[in-house]
């Protein structure tokens, strides 16, 4: 039985960020995951835009 529903958008925003969703420690795993290598000379703004690039490069 296939469920269909009829909606109607009101209004909408676009969410950039959430504060607090992901820290330093989620970005370093990430980047372990991905194989980036040594971490030690990145900061931690470092990491997230490390990921952000290295996220945008993979084929989907």
């Amino acid at each position: 039985m296939k469920t269909e529903f009829r909606v109607r958008v009101l209004s909408f925003s676009n969410i950039m960020e959430i504060e607090g969703a992901r820290t330093v420690d989620h970005y370093a795993a990430l980047l372990d995951a991905l194989d980036y290598g040594d971490q030690s000379g990145l900061s931690d703004d470092d990491k997230r835009d490390m990921c952000l690039l290295a996220l945008q490069g993979l084929e989907p």
